[in-house]
Formats: C-alpha cells, sequence, structure tokens
C-alpha cells in the first residue's frame, strides 16, 4: 500500500510539473545595426559617465559673441576611451543664444546641463573635444540602465570586430590596391586614381576601408570632389589632404556621406588613427547588413519554393 501510494503522488507531481506553462527562453538580442547610436559610438574617442558642469561665464560670454562652451565632466565611469578622472567637451552656441541650425546649442539647453548625471560621446578634434552628434542626437544622454547596457553590449561587439580582418572580395581588392598604389605616382596619377576610387562606389567600400590607412605623403595637398549635397552652396568640395589616408577618407565621405573624424585636411596621427577605426567599424556594419539581406533573401526563396 505505502508502494502504491508513493507512485501515486509521483505520478501526480509529474502530471502537475507538465502542465506548468514553460519558462520562456531569454531573447536574443537584436543585431546591432548602422543607426544615430551606431553612429555617435562609432564617431567618439570617448564615451563617459559623469557629472557636468558648465562655466557660466564662458556661456555668458558666448551668448554676446557666439562661439564655444567649455563644459567639463567629473567621470564616475569611462565607457569607451582611456581611463580618464575628468574631461572638458566644447558645444557651438550661436550669437544670442538661441538654436538656429540642427548642429547649434540653445544656450538654455546647455545651461540645464549644469550638474547632471549625464553619458557624453565626445571625439578629438585638433587636441580639444567636441560632441559627435547634434543636440538632438543623443550625444548628451540620460543614464538609464537600458543605455548603460547597449553602449557596454555595442562596445563587446566593436572590439570583437577590430579583432577581426575585414572579409574582401578579391577582384574589387586588387583594384583598390592597384589604384592606391599609384597615388604617389605624381600629380596627375593622384588626380586620375582618386577619380577612379570614387567610381567605384558603394560595392567596394570594405575594400577601400580595408586599404586606406596608408600614411604616404601624397605628391599634391590636393583633392577636389562634386558637392553633391542637396544644400549644397558650392559645386565643389575641395580638400588639401596631406597623405593617402586623409584622401581616402575624403573619397569615402563622398561615396557614404559618413564621417570619422575630419582628417581630409590633414591631422594628427591620434586623429587618424581614430579615423581609421571608425571607418574600419563602419565596413564591419556593412558587412553585417550584407549578410542579414543574404540570409533573408534564402529564407524568402525557401519559402516560396
Amino acid at each position: 500500500m505505502t508502494e502504491l501510494r508513493r507512485l501515486a503522488l509521483s505520478l501526480l507531481a509529474a502530471t502537475a510539473a507538465a502542465q506548468e506553462p514553460a519558462t520562456p527562453a531569454p531573447a536574443e538580442p537584436a543585431p546591432l545595426v548602422w543607426d544615430d547610436a551606431a553612429r555617435l559610438h562609432t564617431a567618439a574617442t570617448t564615451i563617459a559617465r559623469g557629472t557636468l558642469h558648465v562655466d557660466r561665464d564662458a556661456l555668458l560670454q558666448v551668448i554676446a559673441d557666439g562661439g564655444h562652451v567649455p563644459v567639463t565632466v567629473d567621470i564616475a565611469e569611462v565607457l569607451h576611451g582611456e581611463p580618464a578622472k575628468q574631461i572638458t567637451f566644447y558645444c557651438y552656441v550661436p550669437k544670442g543664444g538661441a538654436a538656429k541650425k540642427a548642429w547649434e546649442w540653445a544656450a538654455a539647453t546647455v545651461r540645464a546641463l549644469d550638474d547632471q548625471d549625464r553619458v557624453v560621446f565626445v571625439a578629438s578634434t585638433e587636441g580639444n573635444l567636441y560632441l559627435t552628434g547634434n543636440p538632438d542626437s543623443g550625444t548628451i544622454a540620460e543614464p538609464t540602465r537600458e543605455q548603460i547596457v547597449a553602449i557596454r553590449r555595442r562596445e563587446m561587439q566593436h572590439r570583437a570586430w577590430l579583432a577581426q580582418p575585414l572579409p574582401q572580395d578579391k577582384k574589387r581588392q586588387r583594384e583598390v590596391v592597384r589604384l592606391v598604389k599609384r597615388l604617389t605616382g605624381g600629380a596627375e596619377l593622384q588626380r586620375e586614381s582618386f577619380a577612379a576610387l570614387e567610381a567605384l562606389g558603394e560595392d567596394a567600400v570594405v575594400e577601400l576601408i580595408a586599404a586606406m590607412d596608408d600614411r604616404r605623403k601624397l605628391p599634391e595637398a590636393k583633392l577636389t570632389l562634386d558637392n553633391h549635397a542637396a544644400d549644397a552652396f558650392e559645386a565643389q568640395r575641395r580638400y588639401a589632404p596631406k597623405l593617402v589616408v586623409d584622401g581616402m577618407a575624403a573619397i569615402l565621405n563622398q561615396i557614404t556621406h559618413e564621417s570619422f573624424g575630419g582628417i581630409f585636411n590633414g591631422a594628427s596621427d591620434a586623429e587618424r588613427d581614430a579615423a581609421v577605426r571608425g571607418w574600419t567599424l563602419y565596413a564591419h556594419y556593412v558587412l553585417a547588413a550584407r549578410q542579414r539581406a543574404a540570409e533573408q533573401q534564402r529564407a524568402d526563396k525557401a519559402r516560396d519554393g
């Protein structure tokens, strides 16, 4: 009798367990795509959380004349970049203090940042730090749990990507390498080769990025490109690149309309390093998007029979 009772209890327990709803598996994190958050992170040389302090005297002066306002960050945590206890970045406030253009900061907006806990995305240009986006882009953000988790996840993916070589199309790679080699063969060859590299277009973006980190001196510090911007105020864009990498960054900007540091007219080695890093990460985003598109195409084909 005792054995039968034990067996019955075991059956009841097993039945009850089978009827309990299964614990759902944790959702797979969404793939990282090229969007505003990726753009801010990729362009940044430092991402930090800390308390902001606005130089109010400088702000009053800028309201009168227009210019850049220094904002100091007492850092609680560096999420990307070199360790630091404090940094200072600059944001542009126009004369009068009212923002009229997308990249301008209103004086009232800057004043309200004082003594606030924020995450900032900044990049180094000519030895100073500037925000990597416009005021409405999230370049200064509240440090929510979701925001911090997303930044850490993206930083881990970026590090993994940077440890990998860029897969390239062999035919396009050979053509890009051939043209890049010709860039230092004289002023005329430089002009012809830059024009040919631009003509390769978006299909060759990964190969162009893979070949861009070339620190040879250009025969002439001159590069002229047609201005295709809808709001262009001049027909051509003129640059003065010093090294091959400077000109390659300009060509990539012309093709993609992206930028990871304004090295088009020459820059420091550190700024060139940061630009190459940004472009390399962008190439990985391009490759990931191509892979997702190919997988979706295969799935659609399989579904349609």
